[in-house]
């Protein structure tokens, strides 16, 4: 049996690709970049 803990990183895990997309949607209209450049602005950015 999983441990809650481990359920949510896999969860976490599995939801990624999905906020990175809207985060890199949300950038690319703020920014008014391609898909690929607004990756890269991400990417770049300090935490």
């Amino acid at each position: 049996m999983e441990t809650p803990s481990t359920h949510n990183e896999e969860l976490s895990q599995s939801m990624l690709p999905f906020v990175i997309k809207e985060l890199a949607e949300m950038v690319m209209k703020k920014k008014a970049l391609l898909l690929d450049d607004a990756l890269h602005y991400i990417h770049n950015q300090p935490i």
